[in-house]
């Protein structure tokens, strides 16, 4: 099932920014991101891509990342902290639970102003609002109401209308009647919170809300720990807070920011994230109403080894580079032979633009041998038309594709050839250079010349295939069948015999008449099979036409993709022989140039192992004496490339891990996640 996780762009930028430790959670998760922006005033506002990002299925979870708005109280989720209004002894018990009614509507209003009621009140619904006039309550309430408004008849009855009135089912009666008010209400604001948004789209099955929370209340821990409760005096806060039934709470404790380890806390807290939107829940794990802690236990010596080792190969890296520096330092510039740096410098790169592998051409054209003398010959024509122009017409279309494809992998080669390798280019004498600039001038005026043909533009070559369709039709409507073929030939054939047969009464039976007569009649036969081949050859001779145009197309196709690749292998040549002109200008030594490369990648390692270092703080272990041989990250650091450096755990290999319920397990990409687990968090107002 699709997940969706719907955070703060914030949120979104802490994953990118932590990618090299979340890459594991992230590779092969099944999550989109969404940006939620909580001061809009409708969904189109407050997470502008959702729409899309969902319409492609109609079955989707959401997971909410909440503000942080209480993070620092008990229960990040109550924003509206209702108490009800204590009764009044002086007041009926219809005046109080009116005076309860209007603080719990004041609780509603101020609720709706949330930005997470906003966002959950589109992603799902309240339940349906039943009357409840048609209840018994009602009904009794009623009864009992009227016999007292007319104070007539049975004296027993009404001494039992009064009686109930003091009763314990009156009571139970406003109760109910207050809980039908308050859904109806509820429902009157959920409808002017979402009359703005008139797009449909599925809702999500499962909606979890996470939120972090940094609580300091140890002795109301204390306190209310010893307290024994009941589940059904669990906190209403969802109900206060306008909160959809569908709504699951998860809470996350964090270290406060001020703390040391805050950032790792707060990397926990997103893998922890992660690991939920990749993994759906075991069934029944969040029940509603309820808030529940989440909590990820790790396996610190594991993952200290991991980082520890990290951290001793990007230092290994850094020995490594710097050792490269003092090779540098020492050994002298060699001169290039003048082939050597022709070959370096002035040799054209060639960027080509190919179809993809497999492609077969020949399903452009229609297969004018497919079609006979007649017109349901060798099969019926208007079949073998229509599959053969099908055929035809998608293969164009697959066809129009391929310039596209082919040029964004050209692109792509394009990218990893344009930088050349110009530690070598201050090398060169001064003949070399003056060759090299010329060579330079020279692909940059061609590049500049060089006018790619557009391969989007078939209009005119569109309707010529048209219209050699239309003619191909025209053909095909005014061909016969065999049977209506033989029927004319044999009627015509009779016809014309019958007319021979008065002289050759005349002719007394001479023989030279009859066989005159019966070469006239096979004359007659060989002319209509010379028509229907006559036919048949303008019939193909049509369907040449509309290959004809299609070749066109093919070859203005190919004629274009020719162009792009000549402009993009002119352009890829200059701006590869522009990287080393560039250190020309630069003018200072190969060595001086080829050590700040160095740096500039020591400066890198040290960056990274420093972040790291911050963030990891209790986990890094660098006291720890070298065993043996280090492996380093194999680059070629004499180019001035922006290289990556993976955090490699567990090698790619999956772990089981305890998820939520003992005897639920999942699979990751780390090895130091012993279990995540759920446990309820007790809330009693």
């Amino acid at each position: 099932m699709l997940t969706v996780v719907i955070a703060e762009q914030s949120h979104l930028d802490l994953i990118r920014e932590y990618d090299l430790f979340l890459h594991p959670f992230t590779e092969n998760s099944n999550a989109e991101f969404c940006v939620w922006n909580p001061q809009g005033e409708n969904l189109s506002e407050c997470v502008p891509t959702l729409k899309d990002t969902v319409s492609r299925t109609s079955s989707w979870r959401a997971i909410i990342i909440a503000d942080d708005g209480l993070r620092r109280s008990k229960n990040p989720f109550d924003k509206v902290r209702h108490k009800d209004a204590l009764p009044d002894e002086i007041l009926s018990c219809e005046q109080n639970l009116e005076k309860r009614r209007d603080s719990r509507f004041s609780s509603f209003r101020e609720a709706c102003k949330q930005p997470l009621v906003k966002l959950t009140s589109y992603l799902g619904d309240f339940p349906t609002v039943t009357s409840f006039q048609d209840s018994f309550l009602h009904r009794e309430f009623v009864t009992y109401t009227k016999i007292l408004e007319e104070n007539t008849g049975d004296p027993d009855v009404i001494k039992d209308a009064k009686e109930y009135f003091e009763s314990e089912k009156y009571k139970e009666y406003l109760e109910y009647r207050e809980h039908y008010y308050e859904a109806v209400y509820k429902s009157e604001l959920k409808d002017e919170l979402t009359s703005d948004e008139g797009d449909e789209f599925f809702k999500p099955e499962e909606i979890i809300c996470i939120a972090r929370r940094t609580f300091t209340g140890v002795q109301e821990e204390i306190k209310t720990s010893w307290e024994s409760h009941h589940s059904f005096e669990y906190s209403n806060f969802a109900d206060y807070n306008m909160y959809i039934p569908k709504l699951r709470y998860v809470l996350f404790d964090i270290l406060p920011d001020e703390h040391i380890n805050y950032r790792f806390d707060n990397i926990k807290f997103l893998y922890a994230v992660l690991i939920l939107a990749g993994n759906e829940l075991p069934q029944d794990s969040l029940h509603p109403e309820r808030v529940y802690v989440l909590n990820c236990e790790n396996d610190e010596e594991i993952l200290s080894d991991h980082l520890s080792r990290f951290d001793r190969k990007l230092l290994a890296t850094q020995n490594s580079i710097r050792a490269g520096i003092r090779a540098c330092k020492e050994n002298r510039p060699e001169r290039l032979t003048t082939k050597e740096a022709r070959d370096i410098f002035c040799t054209d790169t060639h960027i080509s633009l190919r179809f993809e592998k497999g492609y077969n051409e020949e399903t452009l054209y229609v297969r004018p041998k497919r079609f006979g003398l007649f017109r349901e010959n060798p099969e019926p024509q208007n079949i073998a038309w229509s599959d053969e122009i099908t055929r035809s017409r998608k293969s164009l279309t697959d066809f129009l594709r391929q310039p596209q494809k082919a040029l964004s992998f050209a692109c792509e080669d394009f990218r990893l050839q344009n930088e050349g390798d110009p530690s070598k280019v201050l090398n060169l004498n001064r003949h070399q250079i003056d060759e090299f600039k010329e060579y330079l001038n020279l692909k940059e005026s061609r590049s500049v010349e060089e006018r790619p043909l557009d391969f989007a533009n078939t209009d005119k070559i569109h309707k010529e295939l048209e219209e050699s369709e239309e003619n191909v039709e025209e053909r095909l409507d005014g061909r016969i069948n065999r049977k209506g073929f033989l029927i004319s030939l044999l009627s015509a054939a009779l016809l014309y015999a019958v007319s021979f047969v008065p002289f050759l009464i005349k002719a007394e039976f001479e023989p030279l008449g009859w066989i005159s007569s019966l070469g006239a009649v096979l004359l007659l036969i060989l002319i209509s099979f010379v028509c229907l081949f006559v036919f048949r050859y303008k019939l193909r001779k049509t369907m040449k036409a509309y290959n004809e145009v299609m070749e066109k197309i093919s070859e203005k196709i190919h004629a274009s993709m020719e162009s792009f690749s000549a402009y993009l292998s002119e352009l890829c040549s200059f701006m590869r022989g522009n990287t080393s002109d560039n250190v020309l200008a630069e003018e200072i030594s190969a060595t001086e140039r080829q050590c700040r490369i160095y740096n500039k990648h020591i400066a890198d390692i040290q960056e990274l192992r420093e972040n790291f270092a911050i963030i990891f703080t209790d986990f890094i272990n660098r006291d720890v004496p070298d065993e043996g041989e280090i492996e380093i990250f194999d680059y070629d650091f004499r180019i001035p490339r922006n290289y990556e450096y993976p955090l490699v755990i567990n090698n790619g290999m999956l772990t089981p891990v305890e998820y939520i319920q003992p005897d639920f397990k999942i699979e990751l990409g780390v090895d130091f996640i012993r279990k995540i687990e759920l446990r309820m968090e007790e809330f009693y107002d």
